[in-house]
């Protein structure tokens, strides 16, 4: 019978409010932590640098966030 461990770490709403150098070395070091096979799951908020300020844009935009 095999056993699988399974090791890795999450991250979710995380990196939102660090700037891009900061977030690389963020996720630099969760990749150091990680054993080999390890793996870096991120569940962040992917959303456009600029938008139109509609209503609609709006509630399209921050119901994308949480699919």
């Amino acid at each position: 019978q095999v056993h699988e461990i399974i090791l890795f770490s999450f991250l979710q709403w995380v990196l939102t409010t660090w700037t891009n150098d900061e977030c690389t070395a963020i996720l630099k070091k969760c990749h150091e932590a990680l054993p080999e096979g390890g793996k870096l799951i991120a569940c962040e908020p992917v959303v456009p640098d600029t938008t139109d300020a509609s209503t609609r844009t709006r509630a399209l935009l921050e119901n994308d966030i949480f699919v």
